[in-house]
């Protein structure tokens, strides 16, 4: 299976050289350090007992946070955010409203940001993660929990974003840093939690209305073509798409008895989004897929590359930047392969370690 994954990376990194822009440009030492990079990364986020205790610090920041914002949304939603329900619930999950209880944490993160900014402490935590990002692809006790392993995740995934883009788009000259959103500064801390809580908003509704729209026309496109049996059930994009992934999630290391399933969870995180996977994951039945492909999949799973978070990036930045909208919107596609790329590398790097 190891064998599988390592097959993996070679042709994930293949497919980004076939589809770059500028074949010629691509550097044979950006994509050996970068692949370095990811697992040396990869290797020290899950076997440093160190780095355990660091992430759990980060998990109990996001829950303080979540936390914070839960006492905002019962205040105002009542029971609908998250505040004691006045009556008995048989089942405490059908208690939970999405659009009330997990969404407002995008108001109250904007509001930080912002605040964060204009005290001038943002600024250069964004300007260190710059610097480790522009140059990380030129430098020569595992998580307990399942946040845990999407916090690891992520931070496996901006080596291999990097590596991928650097692919696909190779640099000819120098980019300039903060040339894409212009500069709005708030005039007071005031000031700065009102303008963020006001961009958090149109962000905040863009996903309402993404995400009702993309489950809405996915759900249309299944009623369409559902009339179609295949091996005795009904098609689905999520099949369709789930048929399509099942060699690419083999090359993860998965077993061939679960691609299918494995697949299927690929193709719904890219139709519709990945919570809804991850949803679709845990009710899985037992021995769908072992304790190893799950954990390949928590870690591939963990991802915006897919066609509900580009309309939310869509709708969010162009509402931002109104003036570059079209050159966000032809970026859309390019992005969703680009991340969709560095995912199944991330996938490859975890099934070749474990």
């Amino acid at each position: 299976m190891r064998l599988q994954a390592l097959l993996g990376i070679v042709v994930f990194l293949t497919i980004a050289w076939v589809v770059s822009e500028n074949r010629k440009s691509v550097r044979m030492s950006a994509i050996v350090s970068g692949v370095a990079l990811q697992f040396a990364v990869a290797a020290i986020l899950l076997y440093v007992p160190l780095f355990k205790r660091v992430f759990l610090f980060l998990n109990n920041l996001v829950l303080a946070v979540d936390s914070a914002t839960r006492s905002g949304t019962s205040f105002v939603f009542g029971y609908l955010g998250g505040g004691p329900s006045p009556f008995a619930v048989q089942d405490p999950g059908a208690n939970f409203v999405f659009a009330f209880q997990a969404l407002p944490l995008v108001l109250v993160i904007g509001a930080l940001s912002s605040l964060l900014f204009y005290w001038r402490i943002l600024p250069y935590i964004v300007e260190g993660f710059s610097f480790v990002l522009r140059n990380a692809t030129i430098l020569k006790g595992v998580i307990p929990d399942p946040l845990g392993h999407i916090l690891v995740a992520s931070f496996i995934h901006v080596a291999a974003a990097i590596t991928v883009a650097r692919i696909m788009v190779p640099e000819t000259e120098a980019a300039t840093a903060g040339s894409f959103l212009p500069q709005r500064s708030a005039t007071s801390s005031m000031d700065g939690i009102v303008r963020g809580t006001m961009d958090g908003l149109h962000l905040l509704l863009n996903i309402v209305a993404m995400l009702i729209v993309m489950i809405a026309l996915v759900h249309l496109t299944n009623a369409l073509i559902g009339f179609v049996p295949v091996a005795g059930r009904p098609l689905t994009l999520q099949r369709i798409l789930g048929l399509i992934m099942s060699p690419i999630v083999w090359l993860f290391g998965i077993p061939w008895p679960q691609v299918q399933t494995a697949g299927t969870l690929m193709g719904t995180k890219t139709i519709l989004n990945e919570l809804l996977a991850f949803i679709d994951m845990a009710r899985l039945p037992a021995g769908a897929l072992d304790d190893r492909s799950r954990l390949i999949m928590t870690y591939a799973l963990t991802s915006f590359a897919n066609f509900g978070s580009l309309g939310i990036l869509i709708g969010g930045l162009g509402s931002l930047v109104v003036e570059r909208r079209d050159e966000v919107v032809s970026l859309g596609l390019k992005a969703i392969l680009a991340g969709t790329l560095a995912t199944c590398m991330t996938g490859s790097v975890i099934g070749l370690l474990l």
